[in-house]
């Protein structure tokens, strides 16, 4: 017998021991299976939990870094070709273009004295796959400075964050003002 056909034979006498021993004991073999399944779903549950735990960790220091004008710590918080854009229409096509104007906005802000009560509230986060995630959140600037009168602000954002290099960053994002003021 040639090299091949031993080959062929071993691997077929392997598969027929491999099927046999499967309907030989089908209820042992369920159960391996079930108890196999359940323990990665109960795995996958538990790296769900600490990859939102992460996720969560970004929005806390987004909210840190923007209330003490840290733009280049809260830029740092996005992909470099993360596409933003603002709550009155403005877009925003790199980190850089975004970093850039929000250091401006920041610099307005600072210099009027702004009270920096921006905060995120009702984060909800929905895995696509084991790296994206769709991330929505309301926000709420209470005691906004705007011409001479003081206002609550709020409104919406819509996040898409994705996992690279081992670090939660955010790709893109929708920020929508509300008229209705959000508790």
């Amino acid at each position: 017998m040639d090299k091949m056909k031993w080959l062929q034979f071993v691997f077929c006498l392997k598969l027929a021991i491999t099927l046999s021993s499967c309907f030989s004991q089908p209820n042992q073999n369920l159960d391996n299976y079930v108890t196999i399944q359940e323990d990665m779903t109960n795995k996958k549950m538990t790296d769900m939990k600490k990859e939102e735990k992460e996720i969560r960790k970004v929005f806390t220091d987004y909210v840190l870094f923007w209330n003490n004008h840290e733009i280049d710590n809260w830029g740092a918080l996005f992909t470099k070709d993360t596409k933003f854009i603002t709550w009155s229409g403005g877009r925003y096509d790199s980190n850089k273009a975004n970093i850039e104007s929000h250091k401006k906005a920041h610099k307005f802000l600072r210099e009027s004295k702004q009270n920096m009560t921006y905060q995120l509230d009702d984060i909800t986060i929905k895995f696509l796959h084991d790296d994206i995630a769709l991330v929505y959140a309301t926000w709420i600037w209470k005691n906004f400075k705007n011409d001479d009168n003081v206002e609550d602000r709020s409104g919406y954002l819509t996040m898409v964050v994705i996992k690279s290099n081992d670090r939660w960053l955010i790709k893109t994002t929708q920020n929508t003002r509300i008229e209705k003021i959000l508790d």
